[in-house]
C-alpha cells in the first residue's frame, strides 16, 4: 500500500480545494506533456502501488465522531472538496484490475463526502464507476489537451479518446451526474481548435469547462514527448521564449495579454450554451465563475466549504465585503489550526527564530507579503488588470 495517498497539496497558497487524494502513487499514462511522475517522490520508474481505502473510511468515520488529530483532519471536518486524482490519474488500465479507485469512490459516496474526480481514463464509463458516481456528491472532470485532433492523438496517449467521450457522456447525465471538461493544456497556437471541440459538445452534456493554458518547466525540452518538441520546432523553452513568456517558479508562462482574449472567447462559447466556466491558469482565477477557483465545486458540490485562508480567498472575501480589496483581514476566515508545514516539502518551509514555523497564519501571512512564494496579491491582480 503506499501511505501518502491522501494530504494537503501544495496549492494550498492559491487552491480553494487544496485537500488531494490518490488511489495510486504513479501514472500509466503517457501524455506528452505530464511531468507530474517525477514529482511524487516515487520516481518514474517506481513500482506501482494503491492506496489504502480501509484507512480512509477510517478516518472519515474518526473525523465524523469528533476525533480531530492533524490539520489534514481539520480539512475534512470542515468538508473542503477532495481532489481526487492529484498526481496520478484513477481510472488508469491498471485499475480494472484493481479497484482502488472503486473502493474510494463507495466510501466517499457512502459519507456523502464532496469530491472532484479528475481523469482522462475510459473506465469512467463501465457501469460498476457510473453506479458509485450516481447520486455521489461529487463533479467528473475529464480531461483532454485543446488542440487539433490529429495532434491530441498523438499527446493524449492511452486515454480517453475526444470522439468517444462524446458518444457515451449522456450515459452520465442520464443518471444526474455533474460533469465538468478539461481543457488542460490549451496549446498555443490552436485555439480555433478548442473552440470547435466546445461546439461539438452535445447540448446539456456538460456543466462546467475550465481551460489552462500549457505551462512550460524548464525540464520540458528534456520531459516533454516527441509530438509536442515537434510542433514547437524542436524546443519549447526558445519558443516560449521567443512569445515573451516569463519564468514563474520552475515553469515558463505566456503573457497574460496573450491568453485573456483566447479566454474570453472560451467563456463567451460556454457562457452561450448554458456551461459555466473556469479560468485555470493561477494568476487568472478571480476571472472564473463562482469562487472555487476553476473548479465549480462551489456551485455544483452539496454541503461543501471552499478554502479561503489563502491571497485568493482573502481578496475574494474583500470583494464579497465591499472594502478595501487589499485589506488583510483573516479574522473571519476559517483556518486549520494544527501543523502545515509537514504537508510541505522541505524547500518550501518557513524558518524563524526559534525553528520551523507550522502554523498556517504564519505561512498565510508571508504569502500576502511575497515572502513566500509568487502568490502575492499583486500576481493575481496585475494579470486581471485590477
Amino acid at each position: 500500500m503506499y501511505k501518502h495517498f491522501l494530504s494537503v497539496s501544495s496549492q494550498i497558497a492559491f487552491c480553494s480545494a487544496p485537500v488531494r487524494l490518490d488511489s495510486y502513487n504513479s501514472c500509466q499514462f503517457s501524455c506528452g506533456y505530464c511531468y507530474a511522475r517525477a514529482r511524487t517522490g516515487s520516481g518514474r520508474d517506481a513500482k506501482l502501488a494503491s492506496a489504502n481505502a480501509a484507512s480512509l473510511r477510517a478516518r472519515l468515520n474518526r473525523v465524523s465522531n469528533g476525533i480531530i488529530s492533524s490539520a489534514l483532519d481539520e480539512f475534512l471536518e470542515r468538508r473542503i472538496p477532495i481532489q481526487f486524482g492529484g498526481m496520478s490519474d484513477p481510472l488508469m488500465p491498471l485499475e480494472a484490475k484493481n479497484r482502488a479507485t472503486l473502493d474510494i469512490m463507495h466510501i466517499l459516496k457512502d459519507a456523502n463526502y464532496p469530491y472532484l474526480l479528475s481523469t482522462k481514463g475510459s473506465l469512467l464509463f463501465e457501469q460498476l464507476y457510473i453506479d458509485a458516481l450516481s447520486d455521489a456528491n461529487t463533479l467528473v472532470r475529464v480531461s483532454f489537451a485543446g488542440c487539433s485532433d490529429e495532434l491530441r492523438n498523438r499527446v493524449d496517449r492511452g486515454t480517453l479518446n475526444y470522439d468517444t467521450f462524446l458518444m457515451y457522456v449522456d450515459r452520465l447525465r442520464d443518471k444526474n451526474i455533474k460533469v465538468g471538461l478539461r481543457l488542460q493544456p490549451l496549446v498555443p497556437g490552436q485555439e480555433q481548435h478548442a473552440v470547435d471541440m466546445l461546439l461539438r459538445l452535445p447540448a446539456g452534456s456538460v456543466d462546467h469547462i475550465s481551460v489552462e493554458y500549457l505551462k512550460v518547466p524548464v525540464s520540458a525540452d528534456r520531459k516533454f514527448g516527441t509530438a509536442l518538441l515537434q510542433y514547437f520546432g524542436g524546443s519549447v523553452i526558445s519558443w516560449y521564449r521567443a512569445n515573451n513568456a516569463s519564468l514563474v517558479g520552475n515553469e515558463y508562462v505566456l503573457p497574460a495579454d496573450y491568453r485573456k482574449p483566447h479566454l474570453k472567447l472560451l467563456r463567451e462559447v460556454c457562457h452561450s450554451r448554458g456551461i459555466t466556466f473556469g479560468y485555470a491558469d493561477n494568476d487568472l482565477l478571480m476571472m472564473s465563475d463562482g469562487v472555487g477557483c476553476c473548479s465549480g465545486s462551489d456551485i455544483y458540490l452539496r454541503d461543501s466549504n471552499i478554502f479561503q485562508a489563502n491571497t485568493l480567498g482573502i481578496l475574494r472575501n474583500n470583494i464579497a465585503k465591499s472594502r478595501n480589496i487589499l485589506t488583510f483581514n483573516t479574522d473571519e476566515i476559517w483556518h486549520p489550526k494544527g501543523n502545515i508545514a509537514q504537508y510541505l516539502n522541505s524547500k518550501t518551509r518557513i524558518h524563524g527564530v526559534d525553528g520551523q514555523l507550522k502554523d498556517w497564519p504564519s505561512y498565510m501571512t508571508a504569502s500576502w507579503e511575497g515572502t513566500w512564494g509568487q502568490y502575492s496579491p499583486s500576481y493575481f491582480l496585475d494579470s486581471i488588470g485590477f
